[in-house]
């Protein structure tokens, strides 16, 4: 699926038909935090939900992160 670089991950997904939990939808919980095998993608603001060591080690949180280019998580 595409995006026109607005959308957050777990709104593609949720456009594809796959459910990932969430929560907040805010980047704020960590609910809907997933592990990023590939890809690029940015954040508006940074999330509360996430520290510095969990994206380092490829964690992501799918309601606030927006694909910037093909993007791969962990199911």
């Amino acid at each position: 699926m595409s995006s026109d670089g607005t959308e957050s991950i777990l709104e593609l997904a949720e456009q594809a038909g796959i459910r990932i939990r969430s929560n907040c939808r805010q980047g704020v919980c960590g609910a809907c935090k997933k592990r990023k095998v590939a890809g690029v993608v940015r954040y508006d603001a940074e999330p509360d939900g996430l520290d510095r060591s969990e994206q380092d080690n490829g964690m992501i949180l799918t309601c606030v992160a927006i694909p910037v280019d093909r993007v791969v998580v962990e199911a």
